[in-house]
């Protein structure tokens, strides 16, 4: 069984981890190496990208399962301390006057 044929059971971390390796061989010296690495590195650099994109697609697709972030509620309850503190400092104000 050659590399190639392994790359679907790797993990992501292994695949990038030959990717690097592979990139690095192929920018070396050594001619056997440089051309191993050749030989190889279209395939690993395909293999990093469709599993970047699934990757992406999945968190895509939780995101909009999890529906929109609901910053309204937030923003809502803020404005509403700071009308209640303002209220309380009226209140303070006319009990000193």
């Amino acid at each position: 069984m050659t590399l190639l044929d392994r790359l679907p059971g790797l993990t992501d971390a292994e695949v990038n981890n030959l990717l690097a390796n592979a990139r690095r061989l192929s920018e070396g010296d050594h001619a056997a190496r440089k051309a191993a690495a050749a030989e190889i590195l279209p395939a690993l650099e395909a293999e990093a990208e469709t599993r970047a994109a699934a990757k992406s697609a999945a968190l895509s697709a939780a995101r909009k399962a999890r529906g929109p972030i609901k910053r309204k509620a937030a923003v809502e309850e803020v404005v509403v301390e700071e009308e209640e503190d303002e209220e309380e400092e009226e209140e303070g104000v006319a009990e000193l006057a």
